[in-house]
């Protein structure tokens, strides 16, 4: 083996070990990343189309509701909603935010994932903007390619009164334009119980919805330590052997 051939067998295996280290380096970062929330499914039109509301609190509006199919399997931490309350009464009912299953039909099927109740104050004396709804403390596991139903409704609902949430959306049909959400619906119930499309089939209210990837538990980090040794073993031997001098004298 001539000394050049040597030299480039040397620098080649450690090459391989450092680019697995790097390589390492940033699947820790990602998922570091990860488990601190990212978006994962959205529908954020133009505000200046945002313009068709569903008010919830108020007859015939009892509860609306935003289906999704997450693309990744993790923990549900949270969403957005374009929220603002209305009408001329004190605002008094809590916003409830619930996360369900849905139905072969792709309706909310009323089994619950996750509930919080938001009181009056969280929407605050902010313009109409979207509102950031936590629920990364309800350890709620999504499935990627499963579809899911972001329940709201006013609790107690008041069948007589005027203050209401208002929720918006948008619908290509009602309002043109090209945008739309294909991975979902916005709908609404006038009981509970019977769920129909807002605003036709192509509505949708604008949303983002969180996830998080769970950060590598000891086990993990110990396999992936374990495979870098390996990786790290098996560089040096081959370079060891590569290197060194052949058993019978060179001529």
């Amino acid at each position: 083996m001539n000394p050049s051939h040597q030299s480039q067998i040397k620098y080649r295996y450690p090459g391989t070990f450092g680019y697995a280290c790097k390589l390492f380096g940033a699947l820790l970062l990602t998922l570091n990343c990860h488990a601190q929330g990212f978006v994962d499914q959205s529908f954020v039109p133009p505000d200046n189309v945002v313009r068709l509301d569903s008010q919830v609190g108020v007859a015939p509006f009892f509860a609306g509701a935003q289906t999704f199919t997450p693309q990744v399997s993790g923990q549900f931490i949270g969403l957005d909603f374009w929220i603002i309350s209305i009408g001329g009464d004190p605002l008094t009912a809590q916003l409830q935010m619930q996360l369900q299953t849905t139905t072969d039909q792709g309706k909310p099927s009323g089994t619950s994932l996750g509930t919080v109740v938001l009181p009056t104050s969280f929407l605050g004396q902010q313009p109409a903007t979207y509102k950031h709804i936590t629920m990364g403390n309800l350890n709620i596991a999504l499935q990627a390619g499963q579809l899911y139903a972001a329940v709201f409704q006013a609790v107690p609902f008041i069948s007589g009164g005027n203050a209401a949430y208002d929720f918006r959306g948008y619908s290509i049909s009602q309002l043109g334009g090209n945008f739309s959400y294909g991975r979902g619906q916005g709908m609404f119930t006038e009981d509970g119980r019977i769920w129909k499309d807002y605003a036709g089939a192509d509505f949708d209210y604008v949303f983002r919805t969180y996830m998080a990837v769970p950060e590598p538990g000891v086990a993990e980090l110990g396999l992936a330590a374990g495979l870098l040794l390996v990786l790290r073993g098996r560089t040096l031997s081959g370079w060891l052997r590569c290197t060194s001098k052949p058993s019978h004298p060179d001529t």
